[in-house]
């Protein structure tokens, strides 16, 4: 059989192809910035790559049948083929060489808009684009199936947002949605609506009737949601996109006839004047007047930290970066000190807040040079086909030239001014094309059939492109089915079914067997299994025992599995530390928990929360040494170096401050553990933990009016904390005052009526019988809530020392 043959029998009626391409990438256009599905855990961002790589595979290999079929090979004479190769070729060795390779290609959970898959759909589409739409009026659809989309997210946008004002101000109660956008983030919707107002305002000079109608329409919800946001971001990129357009019709009035066009810019620039400014100081911040629009995290990590992070990667690897998508790892690697000090410390960026900047962290200097060049490219071209035809082209179609260089430079300054998703990257890569469209119409024809080693290489080349294509179809449906199975297991969990949702966690293993979240999400689910074994009366104790060591066996194999699949990936090497952390006082694993979490610190230098909680550890190992050896000495150490070195990196950490006066307290050092509770009190005077420690070593050292004090403070502020009123009490008796003291500890009797202790000391005290006699009530332990197994009280039965 043939393959033309073969190629026929795929499609079983005559089909124009161009026609059916063309349709292909306006469809996609347009369904982009809407789609979603409340299926995955990640409702957008997953889904829509799922579109867009399945459209752009499908659109090359469609077009790569026409050709075959055709024996033609008609491209587009442009230059922008060699930086568009060099990025793809920068993406290959980029990823390649990542610290992730599996999640550099696919992307989720990594960062899907910058993903291999996602920017290689981009291209795909890119190269279809710009070869298929062959006149330039075409590209007329393109454009309006951008303002379609923006059309139906502003009314979608706005829907929601009239809903939740009225059920929040008019009928008084907070409803469970928040405000919806199509697009994940609120945010970006209004730097989308940004650029797509200035296509819209190109686009009214070409169109009469309901199609102008229309614009003006999508040009009034755009604005009254870029407004109701109130995104400062927003605001520049309408800015910018407008002041160009202005420039444009400005510097070529004299060949314009429609004059009283220039009224639309002009307004648009001035309201993106006034709110921005008004966004910038705060006069007119919507979202803080109504609450109704949460601000992003990434709004909070300016453009200095991003270029400071980025330069540290590269100095890393300079010429490839760390792999696309992996922002997180060179964000939490060379995170500033300056969001260290800030109370967005354990903020766990997976994008950069400019997507140029993120592409030099992790695409290197290679893929960051081959990004500007396509910008340059086609900046520079367009600019030259201008100046070539200024005198030949109409008044209306200067116009639409103006509206697409400004909404496409609009784009660039939002690769530029905040970080990018799959819309609004999307949005680049069309409106590129689109340029590109315009500024070279010429194309080259290549006869394939001329010769037949050139007729049985494009054979050659069809077939395997169709096999790929099949494979990666394959591939695809089995990591949609996978996070099907996931998002189930997910709501299983929440349901409390645990079984289920375990052997829903192993099919989406099956299925997908190289995604972190689901293992993740299979160890939650085997410590809700153990705390059920343990609360289940009806086990006999060796049968829990023998459950307990299968499901220990099984996370600690699926740990394993992890760490083969992504060992960089600090959270994982964070979870199995606080997991074989919870297991110590059963186990014995602390060796296997500061192991964990020293390889943290490896991936994570400035990891305050882990660094306290190595020396917790080192301290609990020292607590169980009982001769004051070389060995505690050394444990003691290194758990006051651990916990120094998180005071020296964040100086308003309280935990680090609390393990440090246990440090000094276990060494004696009474005089450096008052001076260390004092400084972290000036730090946080609310600091309950800390206050706490503090009252127990004046107890300790005999200073009974200060330890009173601190105790006081604390029972009047949390009057059911038990160990605060059971030291309270006995201040007070050691101070003499019976009567009082025995009002304590009855307060704490109420909190507690099963210690026996307790009643006991009042037994005691009502009789005027000595209760010192206690050696355990002469000196307390300082509170230590990151320990494995915490003492509070010297009592059998620990009361709650949760206030």
């Amino acid at each position: 059989m043939k393959i033309p043959l073969i190629i026929n029998l795929m499609f079983l009626q005559p089909i124009d192809y161009q026609s059916f391409l063309q349709k292909l990438v306006v469809i996609t256009t347009i369904t982009i910035p809407l789609f979603f599905l409340p299926f995955t855990l990640n409702f957008f961002e997953f889904n829509k790559q799922l579109i867009l790589s399945i459209s752009g595979v499908l659109s090359i290999l469609i077009w790569l049948v026409y050709n075959f079929k055709t024996q033609k090979l008609e491209v587009r004479k442009t230059t922008i083929y060699l930086p568009i190769a060099l990025l793809f070729l920068a993406l290959t060795l980029s990823t390649i060489s990542s610290k992730w390779p599996g999640g550099s290609f696919w992307g989720w959970p990594a960062d899907t808009a910058g993903s291999m898959l996602t920017i290689m759909s981009y291209i795909l589409i890119f190269l279809v684009a710009i070869n298929i739409f062959k006149e330039e009026t075409k590209t007329i659809y393109l454009l309006f199936s951008i303002v379609v989309s923006s059309l139906i997210a502003s009314i979608i946008f706005l829907w929601s947002y009239i809903q939740l004002y009225l059920a929040k101000f008019i009928q008084g109660y907070t409803p469970i949605f928040q405000i919806f956008s199509t697009m994940s983030s609120n945010n970006i919707l209004s730097v989308f609506l940004a650029v797509t107002t200035i296509i819209c305002m190109s686009l009214l000079v070409i169109s009469k009737g309901i199609i102008k109608k229309t614009l003006y329409a999508t040009l009034i919800f755009n604005i009254v949601s870029i407004f109701l946001i109130n995104f400062f971001i927003a605001w520049i990129i309408l800015t910018i996109g407008t002041v160009i357009f202005l420039l444009f019709y400005m510097i070529t009035a004299k060949f314009h006839k429609e004059k009283g066009f220039i009224i639309v810019p002009m307004v648009f620039l001035a309201l993106s004047i006034v709110f921005g400014l008004s966004s910038f100081i705060g006069i007119s911040n919507i979202t803080s007047i109504n609450g109704l629009i949460p601000a992003s995290e990434f709004d909070y990590i300016n453009y200095p930290h991003t270029l400071q992070v980025s330069k540290s990667a590269i100095s890393e690897s300079t010429a490839f970066g760390t792999g696309p998508g992996t922002y997180s790892y060179i964000f939490n690697k060379y995170k500033p000190d300056e969001i260290i000090q800030s109370p967005l410390w354990n903020l766990d960026l997976q994008k950069a807040p400019s997507y140029l900047l993120e592409i030099l962290g992790t695409m290197g200097l290679f893929g960051f040079i081959s990004f500007l060049l396509i910008i340059a490219f086609a900046v520079l071209n367009f600019i030259r086909f201008l100046r070539k035809s200024l005198q030949e082209v109409s008044s209306y179609n200067f116009i639409l030239y103006a509206g697409i260089f400004s909404s496409f430079v609009a784009s660039i300054a939002v690769m530029v001014l905040y970080y990018s998703n799959t819309v609004l990257s999307y949005l680049f890569w069309i409106l590129l094309a689109v340029i590109v469209i315009v500024s070279n119409k010429d194309f080259k024809t290549f006869d394939l059939s001329e010769k037949i080693g050139v007729n049985l290489l494009n054979s050659f080349f069809v077939i395997v492109a169709i096999i790929l294509s099949i494979i990666f179809f394959i591939k695809e449906g089995q990591r949609y089915a996978a996070e099907l199975v996931y998002f189930k297991s997910l709501q299983l969990s929440q349901q409390n079914k645990i079984d289920e949702a375990m052997n829903k966690n192993l099919q989406a293993v099956q299925l997908w067997p190289n995604q972190p979240l689901f293992y993740l999400d299979y160890i939650q689910n085997v410590i809700n299994k153990l705390v059920e074994i343990n609360n289940n009366q009806g086990l006999k104790e060796d049968e829990k025992i023998i459950q307990r060591g299968q499901l220990l066996q099984s996370v600690n194999d699926t740990f394993q599995i992890l760490e083969k699949i992504n060992p960089n990936n600090y959270s994982i090497w964070r979870q199995r530390g606080y997991f074989y952390s919870n297991l110590i006082p059963i186990q014995g694993l602390e060796n296997a928990a500061i192991n964990s979490f020293e390889k943290v610190l490896f991936l994570y230098p400035k990891n305050v929360e882990v660094m306290t909680q190595i020396a917790s550890l080192k301290l609990y190992k020292a607590s169980l040494i009982q001769d004051n050896n070389e060995e505690k000495k050394t444990l003691l150490a290194e758990a006051k170096n651990y916990a120094e070195k998180a005071v020296s990196i964040k100086e308003n950490y309280i935990p680090a401050y609390n393990q440090l006066a246990i440090v000094y307290n276990q060494e004696g050092n009474q005089e450096k553990v008052v001076e260390t509770l004092q400084k972290a009190l000036q730090v946080d005077p609310a600091n309950i933990d800390i206050r706490f420690n503090l009252g127990v070593v004046y107890y300790n050292n005999k200073k009974y009016d200060k330890a009173r004090n601190q105790f006081e403070i604390l029972v009047g502020a949390f009057p059911n904390y038990s160990n605060a009123r059971f030291y309270l009490g006995l201040t007070l008796a050691r101070q003499g005052e019976i009567q009082k003291a025995i009002e304590q500890f009855k307060e704490v009797e109420k909190l507690n009526p099963n210690n026996e202790q307790v009643k006991e000391i009042i037994k005691k005290l009502e009789k005027g019988e000595p209760i010192f006699k206690d050696e355990n009530l002469n000196k307390a332990p300082l509170e230590n809530r990151g320990q494995p197994e915490q003492q509070t009280i010297p009592t059998q039965e620990q009361i709650p020392s949760q206030p």
